[in-house]
């Protein structure tokens, strides 16, 4: 099954333990291949692991993206995430645990950049929400 992939980017104090740690509450956490963490529900599993060349790539996008531009001067430097999933109704659940929180940054990789707590709340005010259709 192909997965997709969310990016997110977390000032420098954050770190995968973080991430485990909130998950832990809600899922069975277990470490998969290299530095990467996975939750699993049913038939659906999704891998988290920060990526710590992935600044060199994403630079062309902070030009790009209000949202990246403040975050960027809020935070100075930052950390990046990849959520790798391929079940969209459990990612939903996935990303109200790990990133309601201003201070993150959430790229769908589809088009929308959001603050956390904002992907989220667009996520609890629109359930049908599928961000992987392109955004015009």
């Amino acid at each position: 099954m192909a997965m997709d992939t969310i990016t997110i980017m977390t000032p420098p104090s954050y770190s995968l333990s973080d991430f485990q740690c909130h998950l832990s509450k809600y899922w069975q956490v277990e470490s998969a291949y290299g530095d990467r963490i996975f939750i699993q529900e049913d038939d659906s599993r999704l891998y988290l692991y920060e990526d710590k060349n992935f600044k060199n790539l994403i630079k062309q996008e902070w030009a790009c993206s209000q949202e990246l531009r403040s975050f960027f001067d809020e935070a100075g430097d930052a950390n990046f995430f990849l959520l790798d999933y391929s079940d969209l109704g459990f990612v939903k659940k996935v990303l109200p645990v790990i990133a309601d929180n201003h201070r993150i940054v959430i790229d769908n990789e589809f088009g929308t950049v959001m603050r956390g707590n904002d992907f989220v709340e667009k996520l609890r005010t629109n359930s049908n929400w599928n961000w992987r259709e392109k955004v015009n």
